[in-house]
């Protein structure tokens, strides 16, 4: 898959935190990588992950390439999330052997302890744009970052 050229940047980084900025961005732009390549964390995730045939799910999942790598490298079971419709979308349309889902992290809709593995590579940074001090972060971040946890915690199997 092609990399489309850089996207514009926002004037603040707080637009990284709302769902408008997604919408648009994803209507232009085909692939982003934001953070590192399934190759770059391969022997991480290898450790990691007890099985090929753990269920995955990846939060945030944008446009990155990551969930399809791997999927290719045998992970089969994956689940990808992102409260983006135009990107999830893009995303069965071009990846129709993966599962992709438009859902918010923030309200994760799956039964209790139904993954073996939660992949955030960074979605949660999108809750640190709208900090000033990431320090003595504001009391409304502080929420929402609980939120995903716990919600994430609620969907893991016991060993995830």
């Amino acid at each position: 898959m092609e990399m489309s050229s850089p996207p514009v940047l926002p004037r603040n980084n707080k637009a990284y935190g709302t769902q408008e900025y997604w919408e648009s961005r994803f209507e232009h732009e085909e692939s982003f990588e934001w953070l590192l390549s399934y190759r770059q964390a391969k022997q991480q995730i290898d450790e990691l992950i007890p099985s090929k045939d753990a269920l995955i799910l990846v939060v945030g999942c944008g446009n990155a390439p990551f969930s399809v790598d791997l999927y290719d490298a045998g992970y089969t079971n994956i689940v990808n999330i992102d409260y983006s419709e135009t990107v999830i979308a893009r995303m069965r349309q071009q990846h129709p052997k993966l599962e992709w889902i438009v859902m918010d992290m923030l309200h994760l809709q799956f039964d209790d302890v139904s993954f073996d593995v939660v992949i955030d590579k960074a979605a949660m940074d999108a809750f640190m744009t709208k900090e000033g001090d990431i320090w003595n972060p504001e009391l409304g971040f502080v929420k929402q970052v609980y939120q995903m946890c716990d919600h994430i915690r609620r969907v893991l199997t016991k060993n995830g």
